[in-house]
């Protein structure tokens, strides 16, 4: 197990507390590997006696039939191209804990998004949150609200080499303080 994802596993545990359902966001631009991240992540988890699932925000994607409706095919990806209201819904469902909410995942071999494809059991404690735009806000509308929904997050940042060849590796920062235990306030750490 890498050591950074161990550390973060341990931030995560801390930032929990008691709490019965914890809601961890990774967020970053498309490639930098938030859906490794969130893998090893829960994974890392589990190792230490944990439950936890991923929730993949890609899953959320707007079918393709109502993106070449709205001309919005060819730029498939960006915010607008996502279902945010279903996605907001689907995170309040699970963010109780009180019910199996079954949630949608994205099948890259056919570019579309399977519904129902992933179960989120009242049993999981950590549910880890990737996607490109869940710290994104769109003005008033319903991705305004995304990025207040979490308490733990992570901003994943791919680091380029100078030759640019490609990614060349990631580094996780701590917080310069602890929160609080009352805060309801999101804590944002980067992996570069």
């Amino acid at each position: 197990m890498n050591a950074r994802i161990d550390e973060i596993a341990g931030a995560v545990l801390d930032r929990a507390g008691h709490s019965k359902r914890f809601l961890v966001a990774i967020a970053g631009p498309p490639g930098a590997g938030k859906s490794t991240m969130a893998d090893n992540l829960a994974e890392a988890l589990k190792a230490r006696g944990e439950s936890a699932e991923v929730l993949p925000m890609d899953g959320f994607h707007m079918d393709n039939a109502i993106l070449i409706e709205r001309g919005l095919l060819a730029r498939k990806g960006i915010p607008e191209t996502f279902d945010v209201r279903g996605f907001l819904d689907i995170i309040r469902a699970v963010r109780l804990a009180d019910q199996e909410v079954l949630v949608p995942v994205f099948d890259r071999s056919r570019e579309l998004a399977i519904a129902s494809a992933r179960p989120v059991s009242p049993d999981h404690r950590f549910i880890i949150v990737e996607g490109n735009y869940l710290l994104f806000s769109l003005g008033n509308g319903p991705s305004s609200k995304a990025s207040s929904t979490f308490r733990s997050c992570w901003r994943r940042r791919s680091r380029y080499s100078r030759s640019g060849s490609g990614r060349a590796g990631a580094a996780i920062t701590s917080p310069k303080r602890p929160p609080t235990p009352r805060s309801t306030a999101t804590t944002c750490r980067t992996a570069g």
